[in-house]
């Protein structure tokens, strides 16, 4: 069975790793769904915003995966709390709580001081704690035997295990005899997690099985020190982190190389924070799945159930149809016997009642409280009420099978429409699982500025800021790149990433058209601006002597390139592996990327609207394969790639 949270180890590793990338930096803002909460950054020793991704009884970990968080009109009270409280706030420190699964953020926000506590432990909870260690909000509420979480009470962390590094060997030696083994003796007496068990009796070469009895205590000892060594070497930045993978099935990730897989598949990471994004990634992809399966499959055994239920009921109409119809024919060519037989009974019953009825030929019974007779013709019994005429008798009994038959039709009826919905639940279940998977996609470190890929394959970025034009000469132009910038004051800087190539003339046009519709340009409403370029070589940001250069500026020297670009792009959306992402191009080569994309223009139209316009439109037009997967766009994905007011002249599909 695959891991389901981090252990006290994952928890020592991940705050080795992360304390040094969070410290200082600035909480941007703060979104929550489902139990997952998404803390974006902004962080000086990062080339990217960091997205801290908390979920209580389970992670922390920074993730470059973009979870789509549906944003109400009113955010939930606690994201509302947090919002108010640590939003502009700088981290100052990450630290672990006691020797439990428990970290502390400790956040400096208008000049107070609070701690956002995670708890990773079952049932465990995010809660938010003034300076005085009260709870201001929590993400619950409850009492229980060993504390209380309520707003104003002092936060207090649930009972901690036994502390693995000071216990001793004596008591140690008591308290695994509450396993029936030496490794859940570890895990349960000790609180050890089991993988850190394992590796540690790997290492020593001792079962795993060996009975508690049979450990004595040199041995336990270096079982001790040989847990305590690899908590050492985590807690000293000695990390390795893997995916355990067995048959195929993510089983465990780890902050060190174990030994004791050795059948497992080993995928190794440059950090730990990629590691425990990747793995808990696909484990919340496989558990939705699952889940979905589970409900899916739940309804679908409610409407196999009806539908065969529906299938009786109408072969059992249809059978009572044919038996009254078959029952009324033959009764219909033996007129006479029948005329014969109502006639007799209709007279006796008037001279002699109930008891002369049986004078007649072919009764077999009757039913005073009804007032019917039973009777066999020719082989067929028919049962009809006293006074009744032969033809009336034919009559109910076809009238009889017609009811039948229109059940039966109404009853067919009811299972088409069971079988519509069982077939609509199936693409449901579908359309669910894909959207599922479309809302979980790795976010692209480039994804962060204005971009987009030439024809040519170059990447271009361009930055939204003066913190990112200034961030974007300083740390990613490099000589041979190409850089950019629209002849206008309030432009983005560009570069164009040439790996040490030469971009053609047409990727450079391509590139320019970024340069030009996010600058001051397309606000202003103009039709052309000039975009010059030159090598990265010939930019910097060294001011001449005695001259000052502003944040956000820099120095050009040499030949300036210049190209003429006309204000109309091209936007639409990308689907990889199975999810989307919006794409600028230039408007003739964008139907060449997309089906689903529009050409703009300079116009009056709020950004936010045409990016719900064009939302709907294209979730309109998909059809129902793709449907999921443009669905899980939001409006603020196409958004934010918008150079502003705009008019739309083409939509497509």
């Amino acid at each position: 069975m695959s891991k389901k949270s981090m252990t006290i180890l994952d928890v020592k590793a991940w705050i080795t790793e992360t304390k040094s990338i969070l410290r200082n930096a600035r909480i941007v803002n703060i979104y929550g769904e489902e139990n997952i909460y998404l803390v974006k950054l902004w962080a000086k020793t990062s080339n990217v915003k960091p997205i801290l991704l908390i979920e209580p009884g389970r992670r922390i970990h920074l993730t470059e995966y973009e979870h789509k968080v549906h944003e109400a009109k009113t955010p939930p009270p606690l994201i509302q709390g947090l919002r108010k409280y640590l939003r502009g706030g700088v981290i100052e420190d990450i630290v672990q709580v006691g020797s439990d699964r428990i970290i502390a953020l400790i956040i400096r926000s208008s000049n107070s001081v609070y701690k956002l506590i995670v708890e990773l432990v079952p049932r465990g909870i995010i809660a938010l704690v003034d300076d005085k260690g009260k709870i201001i909000y929590s993400s619950e509420y409850k009492e229980m035997r060993d504390r209380v979480i309520r707003r104003g009470e002092e936060y207090k962390p649930p009972p901690p295990p036994p502390n693995i590094i000071e216990i001793g060997v004596d008591e140690a030696l008591k308290l695994i005899g509450k396993g029936k083994d030496i490794v859940r003796g570890l895990v349960r007496g000790l609180g050890i997690p089991g993988e850190l068990a394992e590796e540690a009796l790997a290492r020593l070469g001792v079962d795993k099985k060996t009975k508690v009895k049979d450990i004595d205590r040199n041995t336990l000892k270096k079982i001790l020190d040989e847990v305590r060594g690899i908590i050492k070497s985590v807690e000293e930045g000695r990390i390795e982190p893997c995916i355990v993978e067995v048959n195929g099935v993510a089983e465990t990730v780890l902050p060190f190389k174990p030994i004791a897989y050795a059948n497992a598949k080993l995928i190794e990471y440059s950090s730990f924070n990629k590691a425990l994004d990747e793995y808990f990634t696909r484990i919340e992809r496989e558990e939705k799945a699952l889940k979905e399966k589970k409900e899916v499959e739940e309804l679908k055994e409610k409407l196999l159930s009806s539908i065969e239920k529906q299938k009786k009921l109408i072969e059992e109409y249809q059978s009572k149809a044919k038996e009254l119809k078959e029952k009324a024919d033959m009764l219909s060519t033996n007129y006479v016997a029948l005329e014969e037989v109502a006639n007799c009974v209709n007279k006796v019953f008037d001279s002699k009642g109930w008891n002369g009825v049986k004078e007649c030929p072919s009764i077999v019974g009757y039913d005073k409280s009804r007032g019917v007779v039973k009777a066999r013709i020719s082989g067929v019994e028919v049962e009809f009420k006293v006074g009744s005429k032969p033809y009336d008798i034919l009559r109910e009994l076809y009238e009889e099978a017609k009811s039948y038959r229109r059940k039966a039709e109404k009853a067919e009826e009811a299972l088409r429409n069971l079988e519509v919905k069982l077939n609509e639940l199936v693409e449901k279940a579908r359309r669910i699982a894909e959207k599922t998977k479309a809302k979980i996609r790795r976010r692209e470190w480039y994804e962060r500025y204005h971009w987009m890929i030439t024809s040519g394959g170059y990447l271009v970025i361009g930055g939204r800021n003066i913190d990112q034009n200034e961030s974007i000469v300083r740390k990613l132009l490099e000589p041979n790149d190409i850089f950019m910038h629209a002849d206008i004051h309030g432009a983005p800087v560009v570069v164009v990433k040439t790996q040490g190539k030469t971009p053609s003339s047409e990727d450079l046009r391509e590139a320019a058209l970024l340069a030009a519709c996010y600058s001051k340009a397309w606000k202003q409403g103009l039709g052309y601006v000039d975009v010059y370029w030159v090598k990265g070589s010939q930019v910097s940001k060294s001011p001449p002597s005695g001259e000052y250069l502003p944040k956000g500026s820099f120095m050009v020297y040499g030949k300036r390139n210049y190209i003429r670009v006309e204000l109309r792009l091209g936007i639409g959306i990308e689907v990889i592996d199975k999810s989307p992402r919006i794409i600028i191009s230039p408007p003739d080569k964008i139907s060449s990327k997309t089906r689903y994309y529009a050409i703009l223009v300079p116009g009056d139209q709020d950004p936010s609207k045409t990016a719900k316009k064009l939302r709907e439109h294209w979730v309109k037009k998909a059809p129902k394969e793709e449907k999921p997967i443009i669905e899980a766009l939001t409006v603020d994905d196409i958004r934010e790639r918008l150079p502003g007011k705009s008019r739309v002249l083409v939509v497509k599909p």
